[in-house]
């Protein structure tokens, strides 16, 4: 899940702990995996280094 660049921190935390707790369920999680992707629940700190070493 993305967001804009100058998006609050407390918004993106609010996304990030919401995206967690759908991810968490394993409905969500097999219906996800069912149409290919690979989901992980991940900080945006870590995700955002991720983006850019990509």
């Amino acid at each position: 899940m993305l967001t804009p660049a100058k998006a609050p921190a407390e918004a993106v935390e609010r996304l990030q702990k919401s995206a967690a707790a759908a991810l968490a369920q394993s409905a969500v999680r097999e219906r996800l995996q069912a149409l290919g992707t690979d989901p992980v629940a991940m900080p945006a700190g870590p995700f955002a280094q991720r983006m850019k070493n990509e």
